[in-house]
């Protein structure tokens, strides 16, 4: 990047490649290169690599990734839900538990998540389980044949956390 186009990378380009790394299961990679960063990593950096130990397993790492998570934005409950959703999946519902009193006792509240879509201009947004949308009956009908034709083609749904 600076050999050819004089750019000099900053903390995006290296969320990117940890992210990047992270993903492809490169977690020492990306861990490396965390350390090695001319710059502070931020929270992007930092929960590219922990998403990336959730993808692959590796708690050990999660674990590091999280605690700087913390350490920037102890409110966040993005990176303490994510930590605990990684010891779930590990078998490790004490450590799991635990995060969640962690969240508990520092005031932390997890925000419902939403999805949302844009209809003819207009934006539609819906709480997981919504029960309140005038279409949701129309909605509903319309996932369920969505989930049936998918599993029909092969598709296997992933239960884990």
């Amino acid at each position: 990047m600076r050999s050819e186009y004089g750019i000099s990378p900053d903390v995006e380009h290296y969320a990117c490649l940890v992210d990047n790394l992270a993903r492809a299961g490169w977690l020492n990679e990306a861990y490396t290169l965390i350390k090695s960063m001319p710059m502070q990593p931020d929270d992007c950096v930092w929960v590219a690599l922990l998403s990336g130990c959730q993808i692959h397993g590796n708690v050990p790492l999660a674990e590091v990734a999280a605690r700087h998570l913390v350490e920037l934005k102890p409110q966040h409950s993005g990176y303490h839900v994510l930590l605990s959703n990684i010891y779930t999946d590990a078998s490790r519902q004490k450590d799991a538990a635990h995060v969640r009193t962690v969240m508990k006792d520092m005031g932390v509240k997890k925000f419902p998540g939403y999805s949302w879509i844009e209809v003819n201009g207009e934006f539609h947004t819906f709480l997981t389980a919504d029960k309140t949308h005038e279409q949701r009956q129309v909605i509903y009908f319309t996932l369920d044949g969505l989930t049936k034709r998918l599993l029909t083609e092969g598709y296997a749904p992933s239960l884990a956390s």
